[in-house]
This record gives structure tokens, sequence and C-alpha cells, in this order.
């Protein structure tokens, strides 16, 4: 039995799907550039939307997983962030500001060994992570993960930035130095005045 191709309804088939993946792609676009708006208007709810339908076109966007589970951290929903994160961190794992947020989200559901390794994945990568290394010293309980966090403090290339002298504080203050963690403090709210952290620890000292 002989088959007969007809060009023209070949030529009409590639063109079809061509087209097709052209206005999918144009769409996603569309949807992405919307997304984006309303995230850094921080008009989440919309932004959450708009991240959803780009997630239905594209299952592996990881820029979309992410900033949903931003945004769910930000609303402090760590439960929920949580999922899309390890999506976003699949398809992405040198994507620090998703591993940062799902440090996070481990340290609001007491998972605090997951928030240890996964605030050594981000320092392994950028020592000079301010966030992270008040994420690891956070995670601290015992004298041999406070010696941790200062061997990981040491190696810090910034030591005269805000972050690592609140991680120097929060270091004192496990180890009950209350004077050392003011002092600490002190330097950090000196080297960034508008960092509201610094204040806002210097307060709690203060109250203490």
């Amino acid at each position: 039995m002989q088959i007969r191709i007809s060009l023209p309804s070949v030529a009409a088939a590639t063109i079809a799907i061509l087209l097709a993946g052209c206005t999918a792609a144009s769409k996603k676009a569309r949807l992405t550039d919307r997304a984006e708006k309303f995230f850094k208007a921080g008009e989440y709810d919309k932004a959450k939307i708009e991240y959803g339908n780009v997630i239905k076109i594209d299952q592996g966007d990881a820029n979309a997983y992410a900033r949903i589970g931003a945004i769910w951290v930000e609303e402090g929903a760590p439960l929920r962030a949580g999922a899309f994160l390890i999506k976003a961190l699949e398809l992405a794992p040198n994507d620090l500001g998703s591993r940062l947020n799902l440090t996070r989200v481990y340290l609001a559901v007491g998972r605090t060994a997951d928030a240890r390794k996964e605030a050594m994945t981000v320092l392994e990568k950028e020592p000079s992570n301010g966030e992270a290394l008040i994420a690891l010293v956070d995670t601290c309980h015992t004298p041999q993960e406070i010696s941790a966090a200062e061997e990981q403090l040491a190696k810090s290339p910034q030591k005269d930035s805000a972050y690592y002298h609140l991680a120097e504080a929060g270091i004192a203050v496990k180890k009950s130095d209350l004077s050392a963690a003011e002092a600490a403090v002190q330097r950090a709210a000196a080297a960034d005045p508008n960092l509201a952290g610094a204040h806002s620890a210097l307060a709690v000292l203060y109250l203490v």
C-alpha cells in the first residue's frame, strides 16, 4: 500500500505548530512581564496569579516558582512557600535567593538542621552573604554549632558590614555575653544606620 503525502498539508501543519509555539512563547512573555510588575509593586496577590499562569504554560519556569515562594515567605506562610522554593531549586540549583528563602522556611518550621545545610550552601558560594551568616547563627544551639558558626564568620571577607556585626551579636547572645552583643549591635547600627534589624536588636538588648 502506497501512502501519498501532500506537501501543502505538511507545510500547513508545520506552520500551525510553529505559530502555536510562538503564540505560547508570546503569551508567557506577556504574563511574566505583568507578574514582575506586580511583584515589584508589592501587589503580591496579583503577582501570584500571573506567575501561576506562567507555570501553566511552562512548568519548567524556575523564576515563577521562586517568585511565588518568595511571596509566601514575605507573607509569613512558610509551609506554602516551601514546595515552590524546592521546585525552583530543582530547576535552578544555583539560585542563592531561593536557597536563602528556603533557609528561612526551615527556620520558621523548626527544621534547624536543614536550615543550617541551606545556609552553609549559600555561604560556600558567597562567603560575604550577610543574611546567610545571620541565618546560620540562628540555627546554633550547641557549643559545637556555635564554634562552627564562628569559623564561618571568620571567613567572611566583609568584616565591616552591618550583617557581619549582627551575626557577631547573635553569637554573643548564644554565649550569654550581652555586653559583647550590645557592642556588636552598636557597630552594626554605625555601619548601616538605615538597617532596621540593627536598631530592633539594640532595642531588644536594652529591654533585656
